[in-house]
Order: C-alpha cells, then sequence, then structure tokens
C-alpha cells in the first residue's frame, strides 16, 4: 500500500518535536537534499529513526525543480522587490554572525542556500535586490558550507517553497513547513494568480496538525511516542481524507489572495478543533475517560509536566492499556462518518500524549 508521505521546506531537517508531531498523520516525512551535500541527521533526528526506521528520508533536486519560467520570473520579482524594501537597514550596512552553544554558525536575517536550489536567473534577482551576500562566498566556504550562498532568511523561504512544489507535485506529496502561514511577511502576495494548487491544501494540514497537538508530546519518552503513533495508525488515512473533504467544501485551492487565503485555512482550523472539543464533552466521550480540556492557544497548558531525571523508565503497561483501549474502541461506533472519526482519534490521541508527558508527575 502506497505510504502517506509529506516533503518538508525550507531547510533540510525539520525541528525533532515537530518531526513528531507530523509523523503521527504520515508515514513519512522528507526534505530536500542535494546530491552533493553529505548530509547527516541531528542527534536527535538520528535517534528518532533509529526507533523507528524509514518515517525520515531525503530527495534530490532536479534541474526542472528550480527552473523558472517568464511569468514566475516577474512574480518572483515583485517578491523580491517587497522583501528588500522591508529588510532592515541594519542587514544591509553589516553582517552580525552568532555563533550557537553548539558551534553551529548563523548570520542575522540571512541562511545558507544551496547553489543547486536557485537558478542563474533567480540568483541574478537576488543580486538585484541585494538579497544575497555574493561577496562572503569565500567566508562561506571558510564555516563548511561549500557550494552555499548567503541570502535573506525570507527571500530564501520564497525559493524552496518554490523548489518544493514542484519536487511535490511530480510524487504527489503535500509540502509541509515549521514556519509561520504569513512566513514571508505577505510578499507571497506578489504571487497572487501563481498560487500553487498544492500549497493551500499544506498549509491547511500544517494549521489542523499544529493546533491539535499537545506541546507536551516533547516530554514522553521516544519510546511511549512509538507506542502512541503505532496505536494510532489508523488515523492517517482518514485524516488526509478529511484535509481533502475541508480543502474542496470550502474551496480553498482556489483562492488567489494570501491574506484571505490564510484567514480562511485559520477560520476551517477553528471549526476543526471546536468539532474536537465537542467530542471530548459529549456523553460517549465522558464515558471513556476524563478528558483534559484543551483549546486553541491553550495546548501547551501543561508545559511545567517535564521528565527531570531522564534515567527514569516507565513500565511500558502504563501505554499498553491506552493501546488496548484504542483498538477497542475503534472497532466501536463504525457507522459514524470518517470526519467524525478523526475527531474522536485526535481527541483520544490528545488525552494519551498528556497522559504520556504526566506519568512522571504521578509518579
Amino acid at each position: 500500500m502506497p505510504k502517506f508521505e509529506a516533503l518538508y521546506y525550507p531547510t533540510f531537517e525539520p525541528p525533532a518535536i515537530w518531526l513528531r508531531s507530523f509523523l503521527l498523520f504520515f508515514d513519512r516525512i522528507r526534505t530536500i537534499v542535494p546530491d552533493d551535500v553529505d548530509f547527516k541527521p541531528s542527534e536527535k533526528i538520528s535517534r528518532l529513526v533509529d526507533l523507528i526506521p524509514d518515517v525520515f528520508e531525503t530527495v534530490s533536486v532536479e534541474e526542472q525543480d528550480v527552473d523558472v519560467d517568464e511569468l514566475n520570473l516577474r512574480r518572483m520579482r515583485s517578491a523580491f522587490q517587497i522583501i528588500g524594501k522591508r529588510e532592515p537597514e541594519a542587514n544591509r550596512e553589516e553582517i552580525k554572525i552568532i555563533i550557537d552553544k553548539d558551534g553551529s554558525v548563523s548570520i542575522a536575517g540571512h541562511t545558507f542556500l544551496h547553489d543547486r536550489k536557485m537558478s542563474g536567473k533567480v540568483r541574478s534577482l537576488l543580486e538585484e535586490f541585494k538579497l544575497i551576500k555574493s561577496e562572503l562566498d569565500e567566508i562561506a566556504e571558510v564555516m563548511g558550507a561549500e557550494n552555499f550562498s548567503i541570502v535573506n532568511e525570507n527571500a530564501s523561504d520564497l525559493i524552496v517553497s518554490q523548489v518544493a512544489d514542484r519536487i511535490a507535485k511530480r510524487y504527489g506529496w503535500n509540502t509541509v513547513t515549521d514556519r509561520k502561514i504569513d512566513f514571508t511577511m505577505n510578499a507571497l502576495n506578489a504571487f497572487q494568480s501563481g498560487l500553487s494548487r498544492t500549497e493551500p491544501q499544506g498549509m491547511l494540514v500544517c494549521s489542523i496538525i499544529n493546533c491539535e497537538i499537545p506541546q507536551e508530546i516533547r516530554h514522553a519518552g521516544l519510546k511511549k511516542y512509538k507506542a502512541i503513533r503505532e496505536a494510532y495508525s489508523d488515523i492517517r488515512e482518514p485524516f488526509q481524507r478529511a484535509v481533502v473533504d475541508l480543502s474542496d467544501l470550502y474551496r480553498i485551492e482556489a483562492i488567489e489572495d494570501k491574506q484571505i487565503l490564510e484567514q480562511r485555512v485559520r477560520e476551517i482550523t477553528r471549526e476543526f478543533n471546536t468539532e474536537v472539543e465537542k467530542y471530548k464533552k459529549s456523553n460517549f466521550g465522558r464515558k471513556v475517560s476524563r478528558w483534559i480540556p484543551i483549546g486553541i492557544g491553550g495546548l501547551a497548558s501543561l508545559a511545567g509536566v517535564v521528565f527531570a531525571e531522564p534515567t527514569i523508565t516507565i513500565s511500558s503497561a502504563v501505554v499498553s492499556v491506552a493501546i488496548q483501549v484504542v483498538q477497542e474502541l475503534s472497532r466501536m461506533n463504525e457507522s459514524e462518518s470518517e470526519s467524525n472519526n478523526v475527531h474522536r482519534l485526535i481527541a483520544r490521541m490528545q488525552k494519551d500524549i498528556l497522559r504520556a508527558a504526566e506519568v512522571k508527575r504521578l509518579l
């Protein structure tokens, strides 16, 4: 059976906590890494992949992915013009190099963009609007970033989003990101009628998952996380169908204005969350268990519940009981609609994530 996959952008690797949340709804997350890059995932990602193989992989860039026709080149010019005007004057006059505790190096307001991810025409546009620091190419090489250019972060995100969209179209994937919906400060409005048909659906996917998955998922040990993910593996197909149905129902793929699209996505997400909350307050929900109330903006209310002692281990029986309950309940209400099934499963998954994070406090 084909897997549900999504393509993450704009960097080589998403945050580990973000990856945990999205892997609850996808079988695999991929990222864009050129062939000539010796990419090694971080320790956190590697530990996750060691426990759950094949959930994180890369895909290379082909020439057709970076080729931009004249129409989109004009749109990109308009976007770069907006970004250039909004770039802080300080970033134009001086370069601020930041060295983190782990030894990683970054430049304020800029990012390292691999040269394979942009065409010569796009590079010329970046130079025209002074959004690329070509004079620092040698410094980039010294910093271990050979074949990378130092580019304005918003411009880089825009470029990679277009590359990701083309790759996703080839494979039939959603594009997903950890950036905010308006991550380019509305510069994408310059694209208006040039919006990708896959992008709105990807925005909706990100919005719903970010809203519904408690931040406490970071406090669940890897083995507990794996158990929860396996227990709720049946959620992936109905979730994908629900997103497609919502996209079609509200015709978000036909919206050409980014600001209107952003507003519509937020409205749909709020309504989706309302249905999840309704289920937790229903008679059936109360019979299952005592629910912990969660709402938009309140998903981090239990952030103080953490594992202070990472060496303490918890019996797998706690998670096993939860899995048995889920498996038993999943056979109930088979006649209910697929969308209601998604709301029901998400409500239970929220509870089990919070429970896994709360175990240490109870002990």
